[in-house]
């Protein structure tokens, strides 16, 4: 005996996403985000991390990306609290100020 199974998706097909987004573009119905520089992703995060009503979503600017552009680590963010698809961030990717976590 085997077992069968049908799947779906809700948001419907590539007809129904045009439409949606014809209907948006009409109306002046937009997206509710913040567009940042690459460089103040951890401000983002930090933002996100403390459930700020006023943000929602980030969009980051890609095109200021420049190979010299670092990001410091920022203490206030503790990584190893987030999960990415259920798996804990591994230890070695704890900030120094998170460690004994």
């Amino acid at each position: 005996m085997s077992r069968k199974s049908v799947a779906g998706s809700l948001i419907g097909g590539i007809a129904e996403t045009q439409e949606m987004l014809d209907y948006c573009a009409a109306k002046g119905i937009v997206p509710d985000v913040q567009k940042i520089s690459p460089k103040d992703v951890n401000h983002a995060m930090v933002s996100l991390s403390k459930s700020d009503p006023a943000v929602r979503r980030f969009v980051i600017d890609m095109s200021q990306l420049t190979p010299d552009l670092v990001v410091e680590p920022d203490a206030a963010i503790d990584p190893t609290a987030w999960k990415m698809l259920g798996t804990p961030v591994p230890a070695s990717a704890r900030h120094p100020a998170h460690a004994a976590k």
